[in-house]
C-alpha cells in the first residue's frame, strides 16, 4: 500500500491550483489581480446574458456585478483559468463557512470545514473546450493540498450546463438551501477520507500577488 503523504500548508496567495495539459497549451489556475478585474467582469457579463438568453432569472437581478469581483479579489477568494495568458475562465473559491449552506432542507455529506465554489464563469470565447469542468477540477485539487476534504457549491435549478458538469465530477446533490434570495440546488463532493490526504500532482510555479 502507498504510504500517503501530509502536505505543508501552502500560501495561496502564491499557490497555482494545478494544470491541464491540452496539445501543447497549458491551462492553469491562478490567484486573480488586480489587472485581472475587466476580463473578469466581461466574463461574468457573458455568463449573466447567457442565463438571460436562457430565459432563466438567475443572476438577473444585480448579482453578481463588478463590486462582486472586487470583493472577491480583497478577500483572497479570486481565481482565473488561465491558457496562454489568456483568462477564459472565473470563479470565487472560499475556505470558510458560507451562512446561506448552514440552512438546508436536506443533509449535507460532513459536518467539517469545507470549501465553497461561487460564480463559476466562463469566457464566451471558450465554448465547447471544458473550461468550466476544468477550472472545477482544479479547485478540488486546491482544497486537497489545503487539507479541505470536501468542497460545497449551488446552482439554479434550470442552470442544465452546471448540473451536467457537477453530476460528470461526481458531486452529490444533498438538497435546497437559499442563496442572494432564491432556491438552488446544493452539492457537496468528499475529496478524500479523514485518516489522508492525497498527493496532488502536476507541476507548480508561483504568481505574483495582486498589482
Amino acid at each position: 500500500m502507498a504510504q500517503s503523504i501530509r502536505l505543508p500548508r501552502l500560501n495561496r496567495a502564491l499557490w497555482v491550483a494545478g494544470f491541464l495539459e491540452r496539445g501543447t497549451e497549458t491551462v492553469m489556475l491562478l490567484k486573480a489581480r488586480e489587472s485581472d478585474l475587466p476580463v473578469i467582469w466581461e466574463i461574468l457579463q457573458d455568463a449573466i446574458a447567457r442565463r438571460k438568453a436562457e430565459g432563466s432569472d438567475q443572476w438577473q437581478n444585480g448579482y453578481p456585478n463588478e463590486q462582486t469581483a472586487r470583493d472577491d479579489l480583497a478577500a483572497g477568494n479570486a481565481y482565473v483559468l488561465v491558457e496562454n495568458d489568456a483568462v477564459l475562465a472565473y470563479a470565487a473559491i472560499i475556505f470558510g463557512n458560507e451562512p446561506a449552506y448552514d440552512a438546508i432542507d436536506g443533509r449535507w455529506l460532513t459536518d467539517g470545514k469545507y470549501a465553497v465554489v461561487h460564480r463559476l464563469a466562463r469566457s464566451s470565447r471558450a465554448t465547447n473546450k471544458g473550461i468550466a469542468t476544468g477550472l472545477l477540477k482544479m479547485a478540488e485539487d486546491l482544497c486537497i493540498r489545503e487539507g479541505v476534504r470536501s468542497i460545497r457549491l449551488d446552482t439554479n435549478f434550470d442552470n442544465t450546463a452546471m448540473l451536467r458538469i457537477v453530476d460528470a465530477l461526481g458531486y452529490s446533490y444533498c438538497g435546497e438551501i437559499f442563496f442572494q434570495g432564491a432556491p438552488r440546488r446544493a452539492y457537496e463532493k468528499v475529496l478524500f477520507g479523514l485518516e489522508h490526504v492525497p498527493v496532488a500532482s502536476g507541476p507548480r510555479r508561483t504568481e505574483a500577488g495582486p498589482e
